[in-house]
């Protein structure tokens, strides 16, 4: 009974895998595209000591704020 539960989850993992990765790119999205599929830069990205905090800029110029967030929460 337990080999066949096992089956069946690998089943359906493989499953919502392969039906996950629906669109193939084209070499006009990989070229003409590149930079939509890039990810969001993360400025003065630091760690905060001995916590699972870190902590970043956003926005720009003197509208910029130093935000703290979590690994756990993320």
């Amino acid at each position: 009974m337990k080999t066949l539960r096992h089956l069946f989850s690998l089943l359906i993992i493989a499953f919502i895998s392969i039906s996950a990765q629906e669109k193939l790119l084209t070499v006009e999205d990989a070229i003409m595209g590149a930079f939509r599929y890039a990810p969001s830069n993360v400025r003065m990205l630091n760690w905060i000591p001995e916590t699972d905090n870190y902590v970043f800029a956003e926005g720009n110029g003197e509208q910029s704020v130093l935000l703290v967030a979590s690994v756990k929460s993320n």
